[in-house]
């Protein structure tokens, strides 16, 4: 196999067609651009490869060429003299925005490469503005045909497209083209319907055999296979049109409820969430949508769209009619509302605000599991540039991850807001004593940096010289970070936290704090791999202190409620459909693990208030 991979990459070399070199220069630099170019009609598709080829007239040991992108000064490559050599001949590659071009991509036969104009440094010397954007010719290029047609819901179930029937958009139709090419065997792609049912789907012509047109089964739940739509067409030859899809609906119904929102928010600054109520269904349905809104934030219904209602302390609630999947003449419709809040001065960085939503079931509801749904939103602030953050960032303040976790990624953030520039920074690193001795990894940092152990736990990076503007004076470039990675013992006991707290030291400042990063294991409910009830409900949720467990069976469960610690609360026997009162716990996030006879299990998150 290596044998074969080093042949073809020779062959791929000596295919490769050189260009006329570019030629700059300024003081002591001089580069020529060499492009390479190369076409696959196996793969079809274009490569080009680019790279300086630069001389410094006059050099010595230590010195450093350096190439950047012009835009952004980011660096793209450098090099130091290490021998001596004057002048010294040096060679840096350019890697291009799109470095590979498919034929389908082509425009009038040319394939282009694109990438910003770059600049290349050494010394005082600089050669300003060198082209990064090349347009080659494909004289081979493969081609290309396409199918088309419509899908729409046929409720007439005559296959044709007439009377009360509507168009479908956003649904996805899918193609596989199998190819008889010696390097590809199988191309997929795909296509969404649009306003008026209508999808069109390019499709390989060059080294097709056949090829299928499917529509997904994940929509066989509202549209069953029939005769009118066999799911899936095949074909030997392009372009094929009137490829259509008459969907016919089933009677299945399945609503479910969720919640969206910004990915973080802000002490005093007001924000959109979007509680919304969708149905996977031809059928429509009514019923109400429930938004129970953490107590740190103010609702103002002005200021949103569709506001709730019924207001009820933290409580929203909206009442939607006549709800299905073809409500709007499109596949994917829901009832939703943009709700306008402002988190309040209490917040602080690292604290989260959650949201629960729910819905009304009906009884021949297909799925009850997503009939409501959590959202928590962590709380950040623009005052406090100097950051700590851990990934994963876990669950909750605590920053819940599972057992097992074997990796923590931390990165340090820091700004300089002063009045002048930042000569030298540096930031300690504490490790806790949980974390594997050995195990720190150093990834990636904005600037040069050096690290250094203080201790086999303590950690300095020191950016020497960094040299880093205040924000006043350049805002954009006075941040910079530091990445690195530990591992965590894989045996630590549930409910153990892991924390990590920066110290950021500008010049001879006093040290900036950051925030302390949290990672908490999570204290298991002991869930074994059984297999879950289907037809397992519990009402109501929210609940004031009371509620109902049901299955079709009227059997004897065994139920288990733990709360947000991984602690029993409540355990107890109790009969299909007979109340329990939990009055006397704390409101508050539960789950409540529920066993039956035949050892089904469910796990529901519930709501006390």
């Amino acid at each position: 196999m290596k044998t074969f991979t080093k042949l073809v990459f020779l062959v791929l070399l000596l295919s490769v067609k050189p260009l006329k070199a570019q030629f700059y220069t300024a003081g002591d630099i001089s580069t020529y651009v060499n492009e390479n170019f190369f076409h696959d009609s196996t793969w079809c598709w274009s490569m080009i490869t680019v790279e300086h080829l630069i001389t410094i007239q006059n050099s010595f040991v230590g010195d450093i060429v350096q190439m950047k992108d012009e835009t952004t000064g980011n660096l793209v490559a450098s090099e130091t003299n290490l021998t001596g050599a004057s002048p010294w001949n040096v060679i840096l590659p350019v890697v291009n925005s799109n470095p590979i071009v498919q034929d389908n991509w082509l425009s009038a036969g040319i394939a282009f490469f694109a990438g910003p104009p770059i600049k290349i440094i050494c010394g005082p010397d600089t050669i300003y503005n060198i082209t990064n954007m090349f347009a080659h010719p494909v004289p081979d290029a493969c081609t290309y045909g396409s199918v088309t047609g419509m899908v729409y819901a046929d409720f007439n179930n005559d296959c044709i497209f007439n009377g009360s029937d509507i168009p479908l958009q956003n649904v996805q139709v899918s193609a596989n083209a199998y190819m008889s090419s010696p390097s590809v065997g199988t191309i997929s792609s795909g296509a969404y319907s649009g306003t008026n049912g209508s999808y069109y789907n390019q499709i390989q012509e060059s080294w097709l055999v056949n090829f299928d047109v499917f529509i997904p089964s994940n929509y066989q739940f509202i549209f069953p296979l029939s005769v009118c739509n066999p799911g899936t067409f095949n074909f030997t030859s392009l372009s094929q049109t009137n490829v259509d899809f008459a969907m016919q609906c089933s009677g299945n119904l399945d609503i479910r409820s969720y919640v969206g929102g910004p990915v973080n928010a802000r002490p005093m600054m007001p924000f959109l969430l979007y509680p919304s109520v969708s149905n996977t269904g031809c059928d429509t349905t009514s019923g109400t949508l429930t938004l129970i809104l953490d107590s740190r934030v103010t609702y103002n219904a002005a200021l949103s769209s569709n506001p709730a209602s019924v207001v009820n302390g933290d409580t929203l609630i909206w009442y939607y009619s006549n709800l299905s999947n073809l409500s709007n003449g499109a596949y994917w419709n829901s009832f939703s509302s943009g709700v306008h809040l402002t988190p309040d001065i209490t917040v602080n960085i690292g604290d989260t605000l959650c949201f629960y939503t729910s819905t009304t079931v009906p009884t021949s509801d297909a799925d009850i599991t997503n009939n409501n749904s959590y959202s928590c939103i962590p709380i950040v602030n623009s005052f406090d540039p100097n950051m700590k953050e851990v990934i994963p960032a876990g669950d909750g303040p605590l920053g819940y991850i599972p057992e097992g976790t074997g990796k923590l990624t931390y990165k340090v953030h820091f700004q300089n807001t002063g009045t002048a520039e930042a000569y030298n920074i540096s930031i300690i690193d504490t490790l806790e004593s949980d974390i594997i001795t050995g195990s720190f990894r150093f990834l990636s940092t904005s600037h040069t940096c050096s690290p250094e152990w203080l201790a086999p736990n303590i950690v300095k990076f020191n950016f020497y010289n960094i040299m880093l503007p205040d924000s006043n004076t350049n805002e954009p470039q006075s941040h910079g970070y530091v990445q690195f990675s530990v591992e965590i013992d894989s045996s630590l006991a549930p409910g153990t936290s892991i924390e990590n707290t920066a110290y950021i030291y500008f010049d001879f400042n006093a040290p900036i704090v950051t925030n302390t990063a949290v990672n908490t294991i999570e204290i298991p409910l002991g869930i074994e791999n059984v297999a879950s009830f289907k037809d397992l409900s519990l009402y109501p949720n929210p609940t004031s202190g009371k509620i109902t467990i049901s299955t079709k069976n009227n059997e004897v469960l065994e139920v288990q409620i733990f709360n947000v610690m991984g602690e029993i609360v409540y355990q107890n026997s109790i009969l299909s459909g007979k109340e329990i009162d939990l009055s006397e716990l704390a409101k508050g996030f539960y789950q409540v693990k529920s066993i039956g006879r035949n050892n089904e299990m469910k796990i529901n998150k519930l709501l006390i208030q």
